[in-house]
């Protein structure tokens, strides 16, 4: 799925998931390519989430993001893990 897709899957995503925060990273800038690299096993693109406490609990490396697998992102946010 492409990046503009993926933005609008998460951007519908998100208004059922009240108090989730969405921030998106650029993967090709300087600041943020190592930390995108080490978080998503090496790969340039894909989703992670993270708890409020910074802690990455779910990650999805990768160009194929569904809404069922962005879902498990936003519901691991939700549930604690």
């Amino acid at each position: 799925m492409f990046c503009d897709e993926v933005r609008s899957l998460v951007e519908e995503l998100q208004q059922g998931f009240p108090g989730v925060e969405v921030k998106f990273l650029d993967a090709y800038r300087e600041e943020n390519e190592l930390v995108i690299a080490r978080e998503l096993s090496g790969e340039d693109h894909g989703a992670l989430a993270r708890g409020a406490g910074g802690k990455t609990i779910w990650t999805a490396p990768g160009h194929r993001l569904t809404r069922e697998k962005l879902r498990e992102g936003f519901t691991a946010l939700t549930q604690g893990h």
